[in-house]
């Protein structure tokens, strides 16, 4: 008895210790675990060396400069008086709260609200439908990964019945006749858990109470058997480790990571559309005042020459000068349109309660587009935007999800080779608390182990699902390589366009100038002229409309600027910060 005890002392501290490896244990691997190739890795570091390294052998592409702009080829004597010049066509000035937008339907009015730049992308940050979903989601991950912790949390488990037997049997001839009869009750309370190593544990009590009303002996009548059950069971080849146990939790993070980053791809998406449509409605606003302007000063003409028709002006040449106003008025109502139009777009994608699409609401900007030169590097900005971009992150966490899948796969591969053990303590006497003295002391104790082997023979399905998760690895790895390319392409162009339009504001102010110096030429021998022709006028209708152009394409080129900026930012990841946004997202895991 005494050996016997021993023995199962033995087997319990087999499994105690077993098990606590299992809970304790996360730097567990999977056996027979080959090392990783190389080949992927060696592709991401390509594709990241070949988009980052210097175009020359220097390290002058490492130093941020101001783009440069070409020579101001504005003459002296319009810089003298480029003050007056300035005030001569249309200003931008009036497109403030005071500007008309000409008529509306019945029942609407205008409502000017002058709104910031910063102000709009807070609203639009605040309320914008895409990213309350994309927050949802991110919500949804969230308790994803809680459901995947808790497939270790422990599980408690109880149970009882009660059955009451009364059946005849089989007597001998003659005898009297045969009944089994008795009644029992049965309860019993435990703990399962499963492991990190990828096996399970359990520790269950029991009690069973049975008594017999039935022609014969029993002892005890009545009974109490009473049991404590310890299993343990654990995969020792395929389904073993914490990085085969635990891989759908880190997916499910990684998933939950990307929600996160989708949240950042939203709101960077969000800021620059958001930006683009502001200065969008600027410009829509400046050819109203452009369109006003044109029709203020041609109306002049057209009076002017009504009233040279008793002289040298003709029918056609006052009708000329009529169509010229109406086609004018007709632009003007045109652009008011789309500068209502270009508030609501801005409404919407803003969605902010205060201001609602239905409202009678309309943003006035009150900023204006910059025009300093922007200081940049190329090589930095290009590592900016591979270190901050939420798409180069989300590629590499796709790759860290698509390693833990080939992991989990060639694990996979392995032989299904099952450890099996147990010890029950038993105990059985007439009172309840002898049958539990009994297991306490050991009187009775029964003990299993064993092994179960299987493997599917040439074991085809685990070979090609291994094979598959690894050609999945290397899309992965490809989609880095790509994403790097992308972002590399979007820093480049938005440079580009950022210079090209930096140009384009010194261009476009001389060209305004050069047209402003026209028309107050004309305008200055108009006074000194003794009789104002109608080709005269019809000239002056022409450098109405030539600086009219001259002002739209200087706000043009001042608004193509600040956008190439807000793709710039978009690209290199840094629009939130610009915009003083602040976000908290999980950091981008090691690729596996």
């Amino acid at each position: 008895m005494e050996s016997r005890k021993n023995l199962a002392l033995s087997l319990l501290r087999i499994l105690a210790i077993t098990g606590a490896v299992g809970l304790a244990a996360p730097g567990c691997q999977t056996p027979l675990h080959p090392g990783a190739e190389d080949d992927w890795r060696n592709a991401m570091e390509r594709a990241l060396s070949l988009q980052t390294k210097p175009t020359s052998g220097s390290t002058e592409d490492e130093v941020p400069r101001p783009i440069e702009a070409l020579s101001d080829p504005v003459p002296a004597e319009l810089t003298a008086r480029a003050e007056e010049l300035r005030h001569l066509g249309p200003q931008s000035e009036a497109a403030g709260p005071g500007m008309g937008l000409g008529a509306t339907v019945p029942g609407e009015e205008v409502d000017p609200v002058t709104m910031s730049l910063q102000e709009v992308i807070a609203a639009a940050v605040r309320n914008n439908l895409q990213v309350q979903t994309a927050r949802l989601q991110q919500a949804v991950q969230e308790a994803q990964v809680v459901i995947a912790e808790a497939a270790f949390d422990m599980v408690f488990v109880a149970g009882g019945g009660y059955a009451s037997t009364n059946e005849p049997q089989i007597a001998f001839v003659g005898g009297p006749p045969g009944v089994n009869k008795f009644q029992s009750s049965t309860m019993s309370a435990g703990i399962q858990k499963n492991l990190t190593s990828g096996g399970n544990i359990s520790v269950a009590a029991t009690q069973d109470w049975t008594q017999f009303a039935s022609s014969g002996v029993y002892a005890p009548n009545p009974s109490w058997q009473t049991g404590l059950d310890l299993a343990y069971n654990q995969p020792l080849l395929r389904g073993f480790g914490t990085d085969v146990v635990e891989a759908e939790i880190h997916i499910a993070r990684n998933n939950d990571r990307l929600a996160a980053l989708q949240i950042t791809t939203d709101l960077l998406s969000l800021v620059r559309n958001v930006e683009e449509q502001y200065w969008d409605l600027v410009m829509a606003r400046q050819r109203v005042v452009a369109a006003q302007w044109l029709v203020e000063v041609g109306t002049q003409v057209r009076e002017v020459l009504a009233k040279r028709r008793a002289f040298d002006a003709t029918l056609a040449d006052y009708a000329d000068a009529v169509a010229t106003v109406e086609q004018r008025q007709t632009n003007l109502i045109k652009a008011q349109l789309l500068a209502k139009t270009a508030s609501d777009s801005l409404k919407l994608v803003m969605n902010d309660p205060q201001l609602p699409v239905g409202g009678d609401g309309v943003i006035v900007p009150v900023d204006w587009p910059v025009d300093q030169a922007l200081t940049c590097s190329l090589r930095q900005s290009v590592l900016t935007a591979i270190e901050r971009n939420p798409s180069i992150a989300s590629a590499i966490i796709g790759i860290d999800s698509a390693s833990i899948n080939v992991v989990v796969a060639d694990n996979g591969r392995l032989p299904q080779l099952d450890l099996a053990a147990g010890m029950a303590y038993n105990g059985l006497e007439q009172g309840l608390s002898n049958s539990w003295n009994d297991v306490v002391d050991g009187s009775f104790i029964d003990y299993t182990i064993g092994l179960a082997l299987s493997q599917p023979i040439g074991n085809r399905a685990a070979e090609a699902q291994y094979r598959a998760t690894r050609l999945q690895r290397s899309q992965a790895a490809i989609a880095y390589a790509n994403a790097v390319q992308n972002v590399t392409y979007q820093v480049r162009i938005a440079l580009r366009e950022i210079s090209a339009n930096f140009q384009l504001i010194r261009q476009t102010n001389t060209q305004q100038m050069a047209s402003a110096e026209n028309l107050r030429a004309l305008l200055v021998l108009e006074q000194t002229l003794a009789s104002l022709t109608p080709e005269f006028l019809f000239l002056k209708f022409q450098r109405q409309d030539r600086l009219a152009l001259a002002h739209l394409d200087q706000v043009s080129a001042l608004i193509d600027y600040n956008k190439s900026i807000a793709a710039l930012d978009a690209a290199m990841g840094t629009g939130l910060e610009r915009s003083h946004i602040e976000l908290s997202v999980d950091p981008v895991p090691s690729v596996r």
